[in-house]
């Protein structure tokens, strides 16, 4: 495939392929059989820590995009009826994006990676996979080499692969795979880095600050402190700007904090009291209306539009201390924001 790059895995790639090798197997069908719809990302993670072989394991590459992957194992072995060990390897998962199967890019990594393992001076490739597929480059089944599944069978799927001519002569008995590979082990904790690997994928963002144009930070402070009881989160004094990070925040709130941003040129000054051009800038929820609202009142905070029922709840429009307009609202339950202020 044109443009394609195959090279070794990097540390660097590892969440990338963790992700492309979820996409490569998940089935949905698979969650009603094993309570998870792939297991081969947490496989995949958890062989780097144990039966992973850094030097055979590799990406398929184009333009800078990881499209593929395989990893190769050690810890699988023939056992012989002498009780003898017959060190051999397995390999997978192979996985290619969804979009990019069926182009070349798999039998591209299973090429490298079989001429790398023979360079190395691995002896056979023993794994189980698609009987009308892995014949190409070069699999017979077990059986021809005299070896069994480790409970005695064989069968199309499980196939073997000399690397280095006559490593198997001799050699007889039972295949016995890494415990990486079975599935009534991996799917518990598969399914629990599941629910993790999926938290930690999805992309959670948030506004932290939005700022406030004022006169004088302190003013500031004492009008939002004192008559909307705003909690004062940090007032941090920054010497190579001279001026201060002031951050505050209203009473009970979790989400998004003010940043007190003193006007420090002539053109600055032009905003303070107007940032929206003359619009509501600001809107303050509350679980309370009518106690915010006649508290306000008493300390002569200017109320512009009296208070109204809609039909998302009730509110009412207020002047900060520099006439910027906010809106007081308390949004009624059925309302999408009631429960994310309540």
């Amino acid at each position: 495939m044109k443009n394609l790059i195959i090279r070794k895995e990097e540390k660097k790639d590892w969440r990338e392929v963790e992700v492309l090798t979820r996409k490569a197997f998940w089935r949905e069908e698979r969650i009603e059989k094993i309570g998870v719809g792939a297991t081969e990302h947490y496989m995949v993670h958890k062989m780097r820590e144990n039966e992973g072989i850094e030097e055979l394991t590799f990406v398929a590459e184009i333009e800078n995009e990881i499209v593929g992957h395989i990893i190769y194992t050690k810890n699988s072995y023939i056992l012989q009826p002498d009780g003898l060990k017959k060190e051999v390897l397995n390999f997978g998962p192979l996985s290619v994006l969804p979009k990019y199967q069926k182009q070349g890019i798999g039998s591209a990594l299973m090429a490298h990676s079989i001429k790398k393992a023979k360079e190395l001076g691995y002896g056979a490739i023993f794994f189980f996979g698609h009987p009308t597929y892995y014949p190409k480059f070069g699999f017979k089944e077990a059986k021809e080499y005299g070896i069994t599944t480790s409970s005695g069978e064989n069968f199309p799927a499980f196939m073997a692969m000399e690397l280095q001519e006559g490593y198997l002569k001799g050699v007889s008995g039972k295949f016995i795979e890494a415990p990486i590979y079975e599935e009534k082990i991996t799917k518990k904790p598969a399914k629990e880095y599941d629910e993790q690997f999926f938290k930690e994928n999805k992309r959670v963002q948030s506004i932290v600050h939005i700022a406030i144009v004022v006169n004088d930070y302190d003013e500031a402070i004492e009008f939002y402190t004192k008559k909307l009881h705003f909690k004062l989160i940090e007032d941090t004094y920054q010497p190579e700007q001279d001026k201060r990070w002031v951050v505050i925040s209203p009473p009970g709130s979790t989400g998004t904090t003010i940043l007190l941003a003193r006007a420090s040129n002539n053109e600055q000054l032009k905003f303070v009291g107007n940032q929206s051009g003359g619009r509501i800038f600001l809107f303050l929820g509350t679980n309370n209306f009518w106690r915010d609202y006649e508290e306000m009142i008493s300390k002569g905070i200017e109320f512009v539009r009296a208070p109204k029922d809609q039909s998302y709840g009730i509110v009412a429009v207020f002047k900060d201390l520099y006439g910027n307009l906010w809106d007081l609202v308390q949004f009624k339950e059925n309302h999408p924001m009631f429960q994310r202020i309540n």
